[in-house]
Parts: structure tokens; sequence; C-alpha cells
């Protein structure tokens, strides 16, 4: 943030603890409606949120203004959201779920 987009270092310290927390209550979301959506669908729409703020983040970085630094920002808060809610909560719950709970008394 400091060396494209030209913000402070204290700015940037600020957002990125704004977009630190915002992920992780983003994250806690996915637990009431990964079941309903199914892990598949929650993938690819996460995906998709995830390439189009990134394309916005190149657009928003590439204009080279104040106006193309906050749309920059902004998308950045959104990736994290995005990928919270589809492919970051899929990766937790698919491992829970592989893994069997059942262990066999020794012989």
């Amino acid at each position: 943030m400091q060396t494209v987009l030209g913000l402070s270092h204290q700015l940037s310290l600020v957002l990125a603890s704004v977009a630190a927390t915002q992920f992780a209550l983003f994250s806690i979301l996915p637990i009431f409606y990964i079941d309903r959506m199914g892990r598949r669908w929650t993938i690819i729409l996460g995906s998709i949120g995830c390439a189009t703020a990134m394309a916005a983040i190149a657009a928003g970085v590439k204009a080279d203004t104040k106006l193309g630094g906050a749309i920059a920002i902004a998308f950045m808060c959104i990736y994290d959201d995005m990928y919270a809610l589809g492919i970051h909560a899929v990766a937790w719950f698919y491992a829970c779920e592989i893994n069997s709970l059942y262990t066999p008394d020794p012989v």
C-alpha cells in the first residue's frame, strides 16, 4: 500500500488491521450456509468473487489516481471477504470431514 498506492506507513497498518479483522469476522459466516449451499458452489462463487475483486484491484492500481487507489483498497477488502466466504471455509470444513473420528481399540 505504501509503495504502489503512496499511503503513509501508519495508514497502511490501520488498513491492514481492518482487513484482517474483517477477514476473521467473515470467516464465521460460512458455518450457517455451507451445508445448504454445498461445497462445490461455495468454492465456485467464492472464486468468481475473488477473480472479480482481483481484476478491480488491478484496474485501480493501473489508474494511478487517488480514486484508483481507493478502489484498489476497497476491493482488497472485498477479495478477503470473498476468500473467507468461499475458498477458506471449504478448506477447513473438508479437512474435518475426510478424517475419521473412529479409532479402533488397540489389540
